[in-house]
This record gives structure tokens, sequence and C-alpha cells, in this order.
């Protein structure tokens, strides 16, 4: 997920999700969306934005089945904002709560993801965050 992220690759974006209408994506960013197409949707837009976001994983608890892994930790990215009303050269932090639920699915090939929740809790933070990603 944080490679095919990182690197806006929208095909390994799209490869890594289940395909299904119930996946789920929730941000802070664009809310709650549901289904494989939508999310690609939403990642060829979000990919073609000036902001650029680099994002990681870290403070890692797995939780694994033979048919599902659950990961909980927090997300550790920066963000170039996209906005000329701010300076390119600032590399603001962010830190998230993050979960992601990934299924084994035979017939599509292996595991893939079916949940990507991301909370943001310091409000102000999370306003700059918003308006860079946004563009507004």
């Amino acid at each position: 997920f944080y490679y095919a992220f990182n690197s806006r690759s929208l095909d390994l974006y799209q490869q890594i999700w289940a395909d299904d209408p119930l996946v789920q994506l929730v941000s802070p960013v664009v809310g709650m969306v549901r289904g494989s197409a939508t999310i690609a949707a939403l990642a060829a837009r979000g990919f073609s934005v000036p902001a650029r976001i680099q994002s990681q994983l870290e403070d890692i608890v797995a939780y694994v089945t033979p048919e599902l892994v659950v990961f909980a930790g927090r997300e550790h990215g920066t963000y170039t904002p996209g906005s000329e009303h701010e300076a390119m050269s600032e590399h603001p932090e962010v830190r998230t709560n993050c979960i992601c639920i990934f299924r084994f699915i035979a017939d599509q090939g292996g595991w893939r993801q079916v949940y990507h929740h991301v909370s943001l809790d310091d409000a102000d933070q999370l306003a700059r965050f918003q308006r860079a990603v946004r563009g507004a």
C-alpha cells in the first residue's frame, strides 16, 4: 500500500485493493468512500494534484489469521503543499492513527486490502493538511 501510495503508482494501488463494492477507505481529507472503483477514481485524482504526500506505518501491531491480517499503528508522513500560498520548500509532518485490513482472496491473486482507516486528532494540524492537499 505505502509503496504504491508514495510512488503514485495508480496501477499498483488499484491492484492491492480487493475488487469489491464494500471495501472501504476512511481518511481525514476525503472522509469515507466505499468500493474499489470509487477508491481507484479517488486515487487517480489525488495522484494528479501538486501536493505530494509521503507516508509510512510505524509502531505496528499485526493481528494475523490464515484469511485476514489487521495492521494497527501510527502513520508518520510529510507533505509538500501544492498551494502557491505555502512555500514549496516546507515539508510539514503529519502523525495519524491507522488501521489497515488485508484479506486473502485466492481468486483475486492473494492478499488484497479491504479496509484502510486514518484519523488525525490535532484539529489545527488537520486543517493545515486539508488546505494543502485540497489546494484551498
